[in-house]
């Protein structure tokens, strides 16, 4: 549920990104149902912050990958909302690198299983 949550605030500022762009009001400083953009947005990086310690605590995943999607989930926010451009790409960067390392230790977990069930047939 966070993280359907959490990815509904970035939805939500990617919303208002456009919206700014196009000469509106940022919704951040809006009153009303606009109000609902600031909490969403939050609820986004305790979802890394959360995806990371459970990828951490169950193993499931290599710890680096875990460990770079908790530096993430703090320099989100530390680049997001001040408006740090280098320390948001840094960010972006690292979130590739470690949901790319989760792809493909996962891909390699299930080929050869689905190689050899071809096999068995």
């Amino acid at each position: 549920m966070t993280g359907m949550v959490g990815v509904a605030g970035n939805v939500a500022y990617g919303f208002n990104t456009i919206h700014v762009s196009l000469g509106g009001v940022d919704l951040v400083d809006a009153d009303g149902a606009a109000t609902l953009v600031k909490p969403l947005g939050l609820v986004f990086v305790l979802a890394l912050l959360l995806t990371a310690i459970g990828l951490a605590v169950t193993g499931t995943a290599p710890r680096w990958a875990a460990l770079l999607i908790g530096i993430a989930s703090v320099t989100w926010p530390a680049s997001h909302i001040p408006n740090i451009a280098w320390l948001a790409v840094l960010t972006q960067v690292l979130l590739l690198v470690a949901f790319g390392g989760l792809y493909v230790t996962c891909r390699a977990r299930v080929e050869p299983r689905v190689a050899t069930a071809g096999l068995a047939g």
